[in-house]
């Protein structure tokens, strides 16, 4: 009787695995009904970082006077965990599509990774030819405005870093032992249920990425120097905060000031509180989209 249950454990177990290996995000376009994609050029991208979805985390801009006219696209997290190549597959299927030539990704914290996926890809299409059955992405204009940008490591604060090293191995054992509890959203956070699939993940993604080669830094390494630079200078601007409790303020500057023309803009809260100080991020974008 125990060989039956550890058996049909790993065949369910092996079943919510291929599940999840083809798990992905459906991108939510939120332009207005009236509004025809077969007429505009400019796409705005927005994807929500830890335990958030866009739709509550970009509530203070996405009525912004500076998206009339455009499209918008919300990249939710899935419950089923974070599959960025997947989900920038989905997000580059709509944009050749509808042909858009400009396009625009706004990120919180984890979130601000899908942008620069897009410019390390288009960076390593200018050195290379564009393989049959790729999308040629070298003639889209690419913007990106990051919000509390932690879509490497070495912009956590040292001390969170070795904790989360520390503790994403265990947090990996119980998962294997608990796979079916994983997917099921019991997290509450911004008023909103999320699983600890996802949970995992992003924090798997945030301490890990760089050092285990995933798509983003396997192809940025490939870049001659020169073009290396063309995912920073894709940065229009980033938001920083002042009592940011996880991130590494200075880490970040000197990161992204080697883009001379990325507009810094600082405010006073705490680490992607865009829901509760919606109306600090609103002054600092209305700031922003001003100046570009």
């Amino acid at each position: 009787m125990e060989i039956f249950f550890i058996v049909a454990y790993v065949m369910l177990a092996v079943a919510l695995s291929i599940v999840l290996f083809c798990r992905g995000t459906k991108i939510i376009r939120v332009s207005p009904a009236s509004l025809s994609t077969a007429h505009q050029t400019t796409a705005n991208f927005f994807s929500a970082g830890l335990l958030n979805q866009p739709e509550e985390a970009f509530q203070f801009m996405l009525d912004h006077p500076s998206f009339k006219g455009e499209e918008i696209f919300l990249v939710p997290n899935s419950n089923l965990g974070v599959d960025y190549k997947s989900t920038c597959n989905k997000i580059e299927q709509v944009i050749v599509e509808h042909d858009f030539k400009k396009v625009r990704f706004f990120g919180i914290s984890l979130g601000t990774k899908v942008g620069h996926y897009f410019a390390v890809k288009q960076a390593y299409q200018m050195t290379n030819v564009v393989a049959d059955g790729e999308n040629d992405l070298r003639y889209i204009e690419i913007e990106c405005y990051d919000i509390n940008p932690c879509w490497t490591p070495e912009f956590l604060k040292p001390k969170l870093g070795m904790a989360l090293q520390l503790i994403i191995p265990i947090i990996n054992v119980i998962g294997i032992v608990l796979i079916f509890v994983m997917p099921i959203p019991i997290i509450r956070s911004s008023g909103l249920w999320f699983s600890p699939m996802l949970f995992t993940s992003q924090l798997e993604l945030i301490t890990y990425h760089s050092e285990r080669g995933d798509y983003f830094e396997t192809q940025l390494s490939r870049l001659s120097k020169k073009l290396r630079y063309h995912e920073l200078n894709a940065v229009t601007a980033i938001i920083i905060n002042d009592q940011d409790e996880f991130l590494n303020n200075q880490k970040i500057i000197e990161y992204y000031r080697r883009n001379k023309s990325v507009i810094i803009f600082e405010v006073e809260t705490r680490h992607g509180d865009t829901i509760g100080s919606g109306t600090v991020y609103r002054e600092a974008i209305d700031a922003i989209l001003a100046n570009r």
